[in-house]
């Protein structure tokens, strides 16, 4: 169980604080909620059923080692991703929804090789957005920095890794 002040990653929505406990009547059923205020979102609080946390993929954020680990992973070669949209999208989309950090990483990082030779539908775009976001929050809440910072970090090494030509 998570307690107040806790920083945890929600695979939707990225990380965040446990802000409190709430308990809510939803269909008839009296059930105790988490509180969770959105680092890259600063007007969103999400609930999350307690009982349901787990199953919804809600964990700790990263600790410092794993995020030396991130950072391999946007230094690695990349996957080629396939030029057909709705493939590329159910791959890079299956990434996302595990909520795994080293996932994501490799989602932004292969969207970042593809962006190097500007080949970026508005999906895709929206995507990369997504997903950098989902990164950043979490690299925040574990070096204790603004998202835009944590941003602004992945942004350089992804041009370290990826210049354009």
């Amino acid at each position: 169980m998570f307690e107040v002040g806790d920083v945890v990653v929600h695979p939707v929505h990225g990380a965040g604080v446990v802000i409190g406990f709430k308990k809510f009547e939803a269909l008839g059923d009296l059930g105790r909620y988490y509180s969770i205020k959105v680092l890259s979102q600063s007007d969103t609080n999400i609930m999350v059923p307690i009982q349901a946390a787990e199953k919804v993929g809600v964990r700790y954020a990263i600790s410092p080692t794993d995020l030396r680990k991130v950072w391999e992973v946007l230094y690695s070669i990349p996957e080629e991703l396939p030029d057909q949209h709705k493939t590329r999208y159910k791959i890079l989309n299956d990434k996302l929804s595990t909520g795994n950090i080293f996932k994501i990483a490799e989602a932004l990082r292969d969207m970042a090789s593809r962006k190097r030779d500007n080949n970026f539908t508005q999906k895709g775009r929206q995507i990369y957005d997504k997903t950098l976001q989902l990164l950043a929050s979490e690299v925040a809440a574990c070096k204790h920095i603004a998202v835009t910072a944590a941003e602004d970090m992945i942004r350089h090494k992804l041009g370290e890794a990826f210049p354009v030509h």
